[in-house]
């Protein structure tokens, strides 16, 4: 029997790593994102492993935000998010199983040490894992929305009372040469 998770269920997981501005619209924004991801079926599962895929694509997204808002508003570093990524994801529903990521690890041929299964070595894990899901979510983005509402939405994530999906004619301005 399948399943979804909703916004609400990876909201808890993927808070910390969205927000960055005081007053902005990225959780939001990242609930529109999570909308367009359901409509190209990752956010669906069917098992325990499956549902471990569709957070870690909650965490695909809040990096792909993450590294936008560093590529164009200057707000860290590219990649920032993976020294935020660590073992604190692990514990119960909403979050991530330890057994079920190495699992999935071991699915995904990542190398990993069972003998050292510490909090290093799953935030390692999940580093990698999360990277993995990176380009599925992009590109599904990409197909969804259109290459030009996506950035369009991406950059108005700065302004407090921002409604997604964006007026036409912002996206028209934003994309004009």
């Amino acid at each position: 029997m399948e399943d979804s998770l909703c916004w609400d269920d990876v909201l808890p997981v993927v808070e910390p790593y969205m927000c960055v501005w005081s007053g902005g619209s990225e959780l939001r924004w990242g609930e529109y994102a999570w909308h367009a991801l359901a409509c190209a079926g990752l956010t669906s599962f069917d098992t325990e492993l499956g549902r471990t895929e569709v957070v870690l694509r909650a965490l695909a997204l809040a990096a792909l935000s993450r590294d936008f808002y560093a590529r164009t508003f200057g707000d860290g570093s590219d990649g920032d998010w993976r020294s935020a990524i660590t073992a604190d994801l692990v514990g119960p529903a909403p979050f991530l199983d330890a057994f079920t990521l190495g699992q999935l690890a071991e699915r995904r041929r990542l190398e990993v040490d069972n003998r050292r299964w510490n909090s290093d070595a799953i935030g390692h894990v999940l580093r990698d894992l999360v990277d993995r899901e990176y380009p599925t979510v992009a590109e599904a983005l990409g197909d969804v929305l259109g290459d030009a509402t996506l950035f369009a939405s991406l950059l108005s994530v700065r302004g407090p009372e921002v409604t997604y999906p964006v007026a036409d004619s912002f996206i028209t301005y934003v994309m004009s040469p």
